[in-house]
């Protein structure tokens, strides 16, 4: 074979494992494409299901609406091992959430040093969560014995709370209640309520009550 045609044949072949090359490459994007959008698709809507699965009851969302069930839940904590005949002190906060969640911070029983964040959720409580503390963090002046503030107080802020809102023409449908224990005082919030043409001031008894009312 001349040199003539050998060049010739060699540029051929290239031209042609070059164009199975680029199309190697798009045939791979479109095959990538094809497999893994259903995938994350997947991802996107079966995660939330199973949140709202796990967690909304059957019936009642207002968990503070309902007073039988918030001493139930308190006892159940009380109930636990590591609380069996032995005071308990909330750290900071207690919040009560709808679909029958709380979150609060506890002293550790084992070691007044230590704070344990606990989180009742599915209609039981799970295992406590260490939280991590500063050298300037003063435990002892943000603590409340629980039986200053058993949970069924929540219900006399969420009544409270309803009747106001309802007043000023407000949504009852999604009430949130906490509380806090900042410097060994116990204060109920939410502090205000807001209408599209006013704003409230609302404070609340150590129980729950209602003690001031006011447009600012």
């Amino acid at each position: 074979m001349s040199l003539k045609w050998s060049i010739l044949l060699f540029l051929l072949i290239g031209m042609s494992s070059c164009s199975d090359f680029l199309q190697s490459i798009e045939d791979t994007k479109k095959g990538k494409t094809t497999v893994e959008t259903p995938e994350v698709k997947e991802d996107i809507v079966a995660e939330p299901t199973k949140e709202v699965i796990a967690v909304e009851p059957t019936n009642k969302t207002q968990f503070a609406a309902h007073p039988e069930d918030l001493i139930a839940v308190e006892d159940a904590l009380r109930a636990l091992p590591q609380f069996k005949d032995r005071p308990i002190y909330v750290y900071q906060s207690i919040h009560f959430y709808d679909n029958y969640r709380v979150l609060l911070q506890v002293q550790n029983p084992d070691n007044p040093s230590y704070v344990d964040e606990y989180y009742y959720a599915n209609e039981q409580w799970h295992e406590p969560k260490p939280i991590v503390l500063s050298k300037r963090d003063n435990i002892q002046q943000d603590l409340v014995s629980l039986d200053e503030i058993p949970f069924v107080h929540a219900h006399n802020v969420y009544e409270a709370l309803k009747q106001k809102v309802e007043e000023i023409g407000g949504d009852t449908s999604d009430l949130t209640v906490y509380v806090i224990t900042r410097k060994n005082r116990i204060r109920w919030y939410p502090r205000t309520i807001s209408t599209d043409r006013a704003r409230y001031a609302i404070e609340f008894k150590k129980d729950g009550t209602l003690l001031s009312f006011e447009q600012e």
